[in-house]
């Protein structure tokens, strides 16, 4: 069972994101695609914001002028981080495909090596 964790100072209008799943499988205060989401973050720690409510970032951005807020629906989320996974498969596919060319051109040298020293090896017979 996925256990709560502490609840952060939220702003008014928003409520943390609790997700926590229940055994079977239920969903209690999980957000959907129609809730604001936001990233807060203050002295290096960040922390996830849900609203229910229109306006997350009038609501999140009285809190403190001076954090870094990045408002967006858990949809914008959801396709967001779709978009890094994408990325982030599409250059260990470009590095997977370099590394197959240096292997490759490491089979040719390895072989060409092997037929120098069988040419030497016939030379000095």
């Amino acid at each position: 069972m996925v256990q709560d964790l502490p609840r952060p100072a939220a702003a008014a209008g928003a409520s943390t994101l609790d997700g926590v799943v229940n055994n079977g499988g239920e969903q209690s205060n999980a957000p959907t695609i129609s809730d604001s989401v936001a990233l807060i973050t203050i002295n290096n720690r960040t922390e996830l914001v849900v609203s229910r409510s229109e306006g997350i970032m009038q609501d999140v951005g009285q809190i403190d002028p001076n954090m870094v807020i990045v408002g967006m629906t858990c949809y914008q989320l959801d396709r967001m981080v779709q978009r890094i996974i994408q990325l982030i498969a599409e250059r260990m596919d470009q590095f997977s495909a370099r590394m197959e060319q240096r292997f490759d051109r490491l089979e040719q040298r390895l072989d060409r090596l092997e037929q120098n020293v069988e040419r030497m090896n016939r030379g000095s017979m």
